[in-house]
């Protein structure tokens, strides 16, 4: 291993996912070489894996597999997480937090403690960068809900998450104020990504609307009601970045929007409030037949017989043949997985902005504890190609989850607490004294007093050494 690489071949085992059962063989080689990084060029009934301890040295090889006359697929393990840290400071019950996400990440801890704020602090930037600021803070009940104790002198909140893209890497925050009344200000806004090729840096630096620093020429004037991030991505240099915080999916699927029936032309983007399942796996199996396989692989382990209902779900319909099986009939938690996994499994099909981060929300709600396995499963096979961070309650869910990619979160007089696994709870799991699930039956998941610096005031959030 250290002065060569190492190949294998697997052959393709029926029925089951042919890069996850690649991934768990490099995941079984890294407990004992940590450094270790792998090429698998996969095809349809076997792969080559190159094993390598410098990445460099895979280079070549990937260079000449990804020619024409190759027709596999390429992958590299372990896949680069997209968010790689998220800091908030005075977001709703979150005083403030310094988290490392993992490209499976669990947010796990009691009701009220504070999993779903976490997560809507990321679905915040991606609704204000999405659709507008004022329409972000305007869901969440105005500046006032959204800031944490206004009345106690923390007026202004704010979030910064640190990035790996293909192309650049860098880190992007903003922190708002409330103004007047009802009125809010954007008191800063910067984003600063270094191209890895090149190792060229690109930043902008907004304050009170003003631009006060940017790398590019001829940059459009700042706002102070207006995130500047959607205006910078017109130019290439911060393109990547808008689009892929933009496009973090999340999920909390409400079987009654579900189950409603759409008028013609509506929308096929799943989202919480009108989801038009039928249209989106209309659009599934048309972009990629081979996703739209393995959703039904999942169903069918989960309730046998639905991949054949969906095959008839179509707009403006409200029965499932062969069986005649009303939509609105389906039980909660069969729809629920049928979103869950559309969500998983979309931004895999062809022709689709490449989606970097998935959120989902308790997704083992009203589910069977029997169904856990299945549904890691699908998590960790989607991650294969994007980032996932899920909120849960599941002990059985949380028992075939590594140790690294659990986030304990606490509640108390102070507000919210996040962060890994102390020593204590680590050292009991490595023991095998209890598992993960148990000690969150017990309440026994304890947070480690620091993962980083969080931090305590707004200009910690912009920090060049942050």
């Amino acid at each position: 291993m250290q002065d060569g690489n190492v190949v294998a071949v697997y052959q393709h085992s029926c029925r089951y996912s042919f890069e996850l059962r690649v991934a768990e063989v490099v995941e079984a080689l890294q407990r004992f070489q940590p450094s270790v990084e792998c090429l698998a060029y996969m095809e349809q009934q076997a792969a080559m894996l190159f094993l390598a301890m410098r990445p460099h040295r895979l280079d070549n090889i990937a260079e000449c597999l990804g020619q024409p006359a190759f027709t596999g697929s390429l992958r590299t393990f372990p896949a680069r997480c997209f968010l790689t840290r998220v800091k908030l400071l005075n977001y709703k019950s979150i005083a403030t937090c310094d988290v490392p996400l993992r490209q499976i990440s669990f947010l796990v801890g009691p009701n009220g403690s504070g999993k779903s704020n976490f997560l809507d602090a990321l679905r915040f930037v991606s609704d204000a960068l999405n659709l507008s600021l004022d329409h972000a803070l305007r869901a969440r009940g105005g500046v006032d809900l959204v800031q944490r104790q206004p009345r106690r002198g923390a007026e202004t909140f704010g979030l910064r998450v640190q990035m790996e893209l293909a192309t650049c890497f860098g880190w992007y925050a903003l922190a708002v104020g409330a103004k007047g009344e009802d009125g809010y200000e954007i008191c800063r806004e910067e984003c600063h990504l270094v191209q890895r090729e090149s190792g060229c840096k690109h930043f902008f630096r907004a304050e009170h609307g003003q631009m006060v620093a940017t790398s590019v020429s001829g940059a459009p004037p700042a706002a102070a009601d207006s995130l500047y991030l959607p205006t910078a991505s017109a130019f290439e240099e911060f393109r990547p970045a808008f689009d892929a915080l933009a496009c973090m999916q999340f999920a909390n699927p409400v079987p009654d929007y579900i189950r409603s029936i759409r008028a013609p032309g509506s929308t096929n983007v799943l989202n919480e409030d009108d989801c038009d399942i039928a249209s989106v796996l209309d659009g599934v199996t048309r972009r990629s037949p081979r996703v739209r396989e393995r959703i039904d692989e999942y169903l069918d382990s989960i309730v046998p017989s639905m991949p054949e209902a969906t095959d008839s779900l179509r707009e403006n319909t409200d029965y499932a043949a062969p069986f005649r099986l009303p939509v609105s009939s389906m039980s909660d938690g069969t729809l629920r997985m049928l979103y869950i996994l559309l969500v998983l499994f979309e931004g895999a099909t062809e022709d689709e902005i490449e989606r970097h981060f998935v959120g989902l929300e308790e997704p083992e709600a009203v589910l069977h504890p029997s169904v856990a396995e299945v549904l890691l499963d699908a998590i960790r096979e989607a991650a294969l190609r994007t980032q996932v961070l899920v909120t849960s309650h599941s002990a059985e869910l949380l028992d075939g989850t590594p140790v690294d990619s659990i986030i304990a979160v606490t509640a108390d007089q102070r507000g919210t607490r996040l962060g890994t696994l102390d020593e204590v709870s680590r050292s009991v799991l490595r023991d095998g004294l209890f598992t993960a699930g148990e000690l969150l039956r017990m309440d026994q998941l304890g947070i480690a007093d620091t993962d980083g610096r969080p931090p305590t005031m707004i200009d910690d959030l912009f920090s060049a050494e942050s």
